[in-house]
């Protein structure tokens, strides 16, 4: 395997298994398996990777004073966005 985050977990004659660690949305795309039995089979997977979103920040507006009302906002930079891939 071309890459260290590939892994084979497991490969008997009819069973192949392979984990990737550290995914990112440059790993999207086809991933192509081809077994070799009695024929020849293979299959193409699509993957596609989904993006966390960021943590949001809490804006106040004003200092909060005791018995008094205060306003704060939850703002979400990139909420639906999603980053660019690498490639």
């Amino acid at each position: 395997l071309k890459d260290d985050r590939f892994q084979m977990v497991l490969f008997t004659p009819r069973l192949v298994r392979i984990t990737l660690t550290n995914v990112s949305v440059s790993d999207e795309g086809g991933y192509f398996c081809q077994l070799y039995t009695d024929d020849t089979h293979h299959q193409v997977a699509t993957l596609s990777v989904v993006v966390p979103p960021e943590v949001p920040t809490v804006e106040v507006k004003t200092e909060a004073v005791e018995g008094g009302e205060v306003e704060l906002t939850c703002v979400h930079a990139t909420l639906g966005q999603r980053p660019q891939r690498n490639r």
